[in-house]
């Protein structure tokens, strides 16, 4: 499980790079409208990425000690059990909904403003919700 756990927390470091390169190369797009032929490959190997990711944090959620559903009062009244089973795994899972749902409007309208859009909101949510005051 060690294993899983610094896979999860090491990939990180990928996934926001390319989601950022991703941003901007659609955000040059739109500001210049000009079609930047980056766009799509570096969406789409985030979108991956963070597909990967989000398996690999579910592993961890249904495994981790950090996760506490057995009295919600305790894991509510705990910073660090409140933080991994509610507010951690729903803002990343919101992440990954929001670049899923602009990958899939980027491939249907070639629009990279979806990508900028979608992609800035969701990395924005994972830089708030990666659990700095816990590594």
């Amino acid at each position: 499980m060690n294993y899983i756990i610094q896979a999860h927390s090491h990939f990180r470091h990928l996934i926001l790079l390319l989601i950022a390169l991703a941003f901007l190369s659609s955000l040059i797009s739109v500001l210049f409208k000009k079609n930047f032929k980056l766009v799509k490959p570096l969406a789409l190997s985030s979108l991956i990425l963070t597909h990967i990711q989000l398996l690999l944090g579910l592993i961890l959620y249904f495994t981790s000690q950090k996760v506490h559903w057995s009295d919600f009062s305790t894991m509510v009244k705990t910073d660090v059990y409140r933080f991994f089973t509610l507010e951690h795994a729903l803002g990343m899972l919101a992440a990954v909904l929001l670049i899923t749902i602009g990958y899939r409007k980027y491939k249907t309208s070639q629009n990279p403003l979806f990508i900028t859009i979608f992609y800035g909101i969701g990395l924005a949510l994972i830089i708030g919700m990666i659990p700095w005051k816990y590594l």
